[in-house]
């Protein structure tokens, strides 16, 4: 496991944590927002720092990664979602058909994108019907759990799946990278230090 692995774990884990907080009417940190959701379009990017815009890019998903860690069993809707995207990924890897549509729907997703931004609810709109139309073909699905009201909400609703769209991206990068579900589970001491070396050098450098 090396630093670009663990960059793009955490990629993952901090969709999962927006998804999760939208669900429940909690607050989302709109710079994670935003990094998350551009680094679907950032697919040809020369490192996975570009993909995120830095580590800084991805602190949610440091700081949600190490809290997993330290305490495994508080919440377990998390790692459900995390474990579903990683799921996900490799079912759609398989699918050649459907990574093509996604990669011409992530196209069309990108020239609105050029015209709003990247939280525009058109742009979220576009990116959650798109994974409605191909990531929500592939079973099992992901179940996302919340707010009963809220889930009701269209605008909510494509935020959750533009997020998912954005977690199952990073989890395509972990792989591409080298990484799988066992380091997870057997390397977790490494994956900690790691993660907590980041966040420590995130600190010294923009004191937070």
């Amino acid at each position: 496991m090396n630093a670009e692995q663990i960059l793009a774990l955490a990629g993952s884990f901090q969709s999962a944590a927006l998804v999760q907080a939208l669900a429940h009417g909690r607050d989302t940190d709109e710079a994670a927002q935003e990094a998350s959701l551009n680094s679907v379009f950032l697919i040809d990017a020369d490192n996975v720092g570009a993909v995120f815009g830095g580590a800084a890019g991805v602190r949610l998903g440091l700081e949600t990664l190490l809290h997993q860690l330290d305490r495994p069993g508080e919440n377990t809707e998390l790692a459900r979602l995390v474990l579903g995207m990683l799921q996900l990924e490799r079912k759609l890897a398989r699918h050649p058909g459907l990574s093509q549509r996604l990669a011409e729907g992530i196209g069309k997703a990108d020239r609105q994108r050029q015209h709003f931004d990247t939280l525009h609810a058109t742009v979220s709109a576009s990116l959650g019907d798109l994974y409605e139309q191909t990531i929500s073909q592939l079973r099992p699905r992901i179940l996302v759990s919340g707010d009963p009201r809220l889930l009701h909400e269209s605008g909510r609703v494509a935020r959750i799946r533009a997020n998912l769209l954005a977690g199952i991206r990073a989890a395509v990068l972990w792989h591409q990278l080298g990484g799988r579900k066992w380091q997870f589970l057997l390397q977790r001491k490494r994956i900690a230090m790691l993660a907590r070396g980041m966040l420590s050098r995130l600190t010294l450098e923009h004191g937070e």
